[in-house]
């Protein structure tokens, strides 16, 4: 049963139903090599189970993912199934359309969380070489408790809003449902190429910023404040850009107002902070950091 392409049953009883499903998703499994950690290719069958009464509860709950439509016993299988619609008709744009959809979004999802992480605190790791790795914060306390309030709208419209094709492209031509078949989408090789990225990306912005702490002649400070705050707000922008501009494909105005929200609220964060804040002679000296520190030149 494992070998072939189709299995055909009639007046078959919810437990064969259930059986035929739990058989099916034991193989037959790929060969696996040495290398094949790296294979975009999914090794593991996955089972789609479709019903409309109460005999197909074992064979729903016995799938990875089930489908219940709406029918006239009590829509026993609706409640056991993992997605409902009314009609078998939508089945198609179910599957090829927001199975797609869902997939980019959760891949990207994952995969923007990781870079952000990642690219935000690899200049953290590169300041312990300034400091004898003493453990000292590049970044203002405050500013790390408030990063999410900065970066977190651009990784939920890509989780959220990302159609990565069109509805009618993805019908028309099923083929593309292999993208998600074959996990081309979340594998580690994508996975490293997207560290990869983060780690220059996090090279670049710290080198960048400790040039322009160094070379600059506006900046009146003893402490780190001004270069963490340099870094930090290089890493906000950057990270706006990269996954709202770069990466996402469908673009609408609330990918628009999400940056302009999350790079308002940054200012707003940066302002507030240095106005109220108690004056320090700590190395984090928050107060009028932003508009004293670096010069009251607003160029």
């Amino acid at each position: 049963m494992t070998k072939v392409d189709s299995v055909i049953c009639c007046r078959a009883s919810p437990a064969q139903k259930a059986l035929l499903v739990t058989q099916i998703g034991k193989g037959p499994q790929k060969k696996a090599h040495w290398y094949s950690w790296l294979s975009p290719t999914s090794t593991t069958p996955l089972t789609l189970a479709i019903g409309d009464g109460a005999n197909d509860l074992a064979m729903i709950s016995a799938a990875n993912v089930g489908v219940g439509i709406s029918g006239r016993e009590v829509q026993q299988a609706v409640r056991v199934a993992d997605f409902s619609i009314s009609q078998f008709r939508y089945l198609s744009r179910l599957v090829l359309v927001h199975g797609c959809w869902n997939y980019y979004r959760t891949t990207r999802f994952i995969l923007a969380t990781f870079w952000k992480e990642t690219f935000f605190y690899l200049p953290q790791a590169l300041f312990q070489e300034q400091t004898g790795a003493t453990g000292t914060s590049l970044y203002e306390p405050g500013s790390l408790t408030f990063v999410s309030f900065f970066t977190a709208a651009c990784i939920l419209v890509i989780g959220t809003f990302e159609q990565d094709l069109h509805s009618r492209t993805l019908t028309v031509v099923p083929e593309l449902f292999k993208y998600g078949q074959n996990a081309e989408g979340l594998n580690m090789s994508v996975y490293f190429s997207w560290f990869s990225n983060a780690l220059v990306a996090g090279l670049i912005v710290y080198a960048g910023a400790w040039a322009g702490y160094m070379d600059s002649e506006m900046i009146d400070v003893d402490g780190w404040y001004a270069q963490g705050l340099l870094t930090f707000v290089l890493c906000g922008i950057w990270v706006n850009i990269k996954l709202l501009v770069i990466e996402l494909h469908y673009k609408t105005r609330v990918a628009l107002w999400s940056i302009l929200g999350s790079l308002a609220v940054l200012w707003a964060y940066l302002l507030i902070a240095g106005a109220i804040s108690s004056p320090s002679s700590a190395p984090y000296s928050v107060r009028g950091g932003l508009s004293l520190e670096f010069g009251r030149d607003p160029a």
